[in-house]
Formats: C-alpha cells, sequence, structure tokens
C-alpha cells in the first residue's frame, strides 16, 4: 500500500483461511469462563499478581498485589484489599508477553532461549459503520516506514461494526515513529476511510506480541510447579498471524501433563517434563521451525525481506540454510 493507492496481491499461503469463522475473542474467553465455572473452577477476575510464591527451587502459588493503598502502603479506605496468597500445586503462567512473573522465573532458573525475543505493538480500534464490510482487508507498506515491520487489517465483526487495527515491530530505527499515530494517518486512506466515514469509534485497545518465533522460545517452559503457556512462551508465528491458536493449544497440552503429574503425585520439573515435549512434537513448534527465519528475513528491509519471506515458504525454511 502507498499513501494514495492500495496493490492488490494474491494472499500468501500462510495467510490462506477461506472457510474459517471470525470470532471476538473476549466473547470467546468470557463464554470459555462460564463453561469453566460449570464445571466448579473458580474464576477471580480482576485481581493482578505481584510475585510467585517459591519453596526452594519449587513454585507454590502466587501472591495478589494489594489493592486500595496510599503511597505509605496504608488503606485508603473500607475497600482496600490486602494481598492474598493463593498456593497450588501446579502454576501456569499465562500473562501474555513478557509478563513480570514469567521472566522473573526464567531468570531466577536461567532459562534462556537461542536469539532473544522481538516484540512488536498492535494497536485496534472497534468502529460502528453505517454498511457492512463484504471482505477481510490486510495491508503492508504505508504508513510504515521501510525498516519497520508490521501491517495492517480490517475484519467485520458483524453487519455494523468493523476491527480495525496496526501491527509494528519495535526493532525500527526511527525512536519517533508513532504506531498510534500512524493508525490516525492509516484511517485516512481511501481504502479504509470510505469503510469509516459516518461511523463512530466505540472501542480501543492495544497489545504487545512476540514475534521472534522458533529459536525465542524457552528451552524449556515447565519447572518444579510451574508451566509456561502461550505468549508467555512465545508461541506466535506471524507469518500466518497464527497467536491464539497456540495459546489454547498449548494450555491443553499443559493440562493433560499436569493431569498426569497429579494422578502420579509428582508435579516436579521431571514430572512436568511432558509438557514441554508435547510442544515440541506438536504443530506448534512444527509450524515455528517451518518459519523459523521469517521474521528475522525483514531485518534487511520491506523488499529484501519480502523477497527472502517468499523463499522461506516456498521451501518450508530450508532456504537459506545454516540455522
Amino acid at each position: 500500500m502507498t499513501g494514495s493507492k492500495a496493490l492488490r496481491i494474491p494472499t500468501p499461503p500462510t495467510m490462506q483461511n477461506h472457510g474459517n469463522y471470525i470470532a471476538s475473542i473476549c466473547e470467546i474467553v468470557r463464554w470459555l469462563g462460564e463453561k469453566a465455572e460449570g464445571l466448579g473452577v473458580n474464576v477471580f477476575p480482576g485481581f493482578p499478581v505481584d510475585s510467585l510464591l517459591v519453596e526452594g527451587q519449587r513454585v507454590i502459588g502466587v501472591r495478589t498485589t494489594p489493592a486500595g493503598l496510599d503511597r505509605a502502603g496504608e488503606p485508603t479506605g473500607s475497600d482496600a484489599m490486602p494481598a492474598m496468597d493463593l498456593a497450588a500445586q501446579v502454576t501456569v503462567l499465562a500473562e501474555g508477553t513478557r509478563g513480570p512473573l514469567t521472566q522473573a522465573w526464567l531468570e531466577w532458573q536461567e532459562v534462556a532461549s537461542e536469539n532473544p525475543q522481538i516484540f512488536a505493538l498492535g494497536v485496534k480500534e472497534l468502529w460502528e459503520v453505517k454498511k457492512p464490510l463484504d471482505r477481510i482487508i490486510h495491508t503492508m507498506g504505508w504508513p510504515l516506514p521501510r525498516d519497520a515491520f508490521g501491517g495492517s487489517f480490517m475484519y467485520p465483526m458483524s453487519d455494523t461494526v468493523v476491527a480495525l487495527g496496526l501491527v509494528v515491530g519495535l526493532d525500527y530505527l526511527d525512536a519517533r515513529f508513532d504506531v498510534h499515530e500512524a493508525l490516525q494517518r492509516l484511517k485516512l486512506h481511501p481504502l479504509f476511510r470510505k469503510h469509516l466515514e459516518g461511523g463512530e469509534m466505540i472501542e480501543w485497545g492495544a497489545k504487545t506480541i512476540p514475534e521472534g518465533g522458533f529459536y525465542s522460545v524457552p528451552s524449556r517452559r515447565h519447572g518444579d510447579g510451574v508451566c509456561l503457556v502461550g505468549d508467555a512462551a512465545g508461541y506466535v508465528e506471524v507469518s500466518s498471524l497464527k497467536g491464539i491458536h497456540y495459546a489454547m493449544h498449548s494450555g491443553v497440552l499443559a493440562a493433560r501433563q499436569i493431569f498426569e503429574a497429579l494422578k502420579a503425585g509428582d508435579t516436579s520439573q521431571a514430572g512436568l517434563a511432558g509438557y514441554s515435549s508435547a510442544v515440541d512434537s506438536s504443530v506448534i513448534m512444527k509450524d515455528l521451525r517451518q518459519c523459523r527465519n521469517m521474521r528475522l528475513a525483514f531485518k534487511s528491509g520491506f523488499y529484501m525481506g519480502g523477497a527472502k519471506a517468499v523463499l522461506m515458504t516456498l521451501t518450508k525454511g530450508a532456504f537459506p540454510g545454516g540455522k
């Protein structure tokens, strides 16, 4: 996409999603939460966690963040809430990108990855529009600088609501570049403006995304009394825009191994090792390996990166050789 035009290209093989459904992840999570509660699971929304509870090398639960305190740590009213300790035989860290508990555990246990993680910032708006959007739109190019990796999207959520957003890798060189400001310029482009005119923004938000891929996944995602799933473990494949898929799948694999560990009475690092092994032999790491250098290819710039990405897709990661 240029500043005034949009040139259509064939859909990349990694983004072929014909026949799939579009859904709001917030609504899916709410629905799953109701199902979980119906099965007897206790769900405590609105309680940020401050730290891990540990005993030796073992994670034994979490401590919530106290609420309603002033700067001196004193209660400000009757609604003040002290910190609470929640004990568990196994704690699953699913706190998303660079969560403080995940980072603390990785550093404490000296668990590393071959490459450092690469992060992106996604900004998104929901718009109420006057006419239905009859297609899905993905773009690359403008308004991003050529040294930035990313793109935009527009999805129909209903006949009157569309989701519009821009995702940009945070390794661009110009410190003055503003992702939020770029989204505002994007909305003025003829491709998007015709769908938004007369409409109204009803919600907005932002999220960071781990884009490093195969070589940025920690060498193990389990330990004594703990497992890492989803974005916390770096399970995102950028060329196919898959992250939620892998988060859910890794959660299923973690649940299966935790169940077996509880039955065996062994939730140690050895007892939970089957989780990392299951992920490593699953479609998650298979997909990440096939596209292991896709994101790094764009370190060469937009055009050279695009050419490398095509060859990597055709060879399922064999090009350019080496790792």
